[in-house]
């Protein structure tokens, strides 16, 4: 059985451009289905960004009053990768819930202590469906801030 994938494309747009989106027609007919809610997302490695070096991802996002934990894995395209998503208990990482991902290969009992937050993400996110089927379309808007401990780069209105 394959992974999991989710196949994105990734575009930063000035403030101004962002707004005019929901003019768009097809923004305005999924305008009745979209959602919006704020997230946030801690981003997670080890001192030696020994994740990182592997090509993994380790996010624990907080939605409402739900955690959920997600590996993601580079598959050497341009826009695909291996996901992994499990819910968790809290905001700290739960290895024992990666069987399965590719966090295994590098010893998930001695990952674990030294896992350490590197950086977060706050974003009000706005998701228009786009198209519905075997393969779910959608267009999401974040806008929010990345903060890395002493480095911040936000998005404004």
């Amino acid at each position: 059985m394959s992974s999991p994938k989710e196949i994105e494309i990734k575009l930063q747009l000035p403030s101004v451009d962002a707004a005019g989106l929901a003019a768009l027609p097809l923004l305005r007919r999924a305008d009745g289905s979209k959602q919006s809610e704020q997230q946030l997302s801690v981003y997670f490695d080890t001192k030696r960004l020994k994740l990182k070096r592997h090509g993994l991802t380790l996010r624990v996002r907080h939605v409402g009053d739900r955690y959920v934990q997600t590996v993601k894995s580079e598959d050497g395209s341009l826009f695909e990768r291996g996901e992994w998503e499990t819910e968790i208990e809290n905001g700290r990482p739960d290895l024992k819930r990666a069987n399965g991902s590719p966090l295994e290969r590098l010893g998930l009992k001695k990952l674990r202590k030294k896992l350490r937050p590197v950086f977060e993400t706050r974003v009000q996110r706005t998701t228009y469906p786009l198209v519905r089927g075997d393969s779910d379309v959608a267009l999401t808007i974040d806008r929010g801030e990345i903060d890395a401990q002493q480095s911040r780069l936000a998005s404004r209105r």
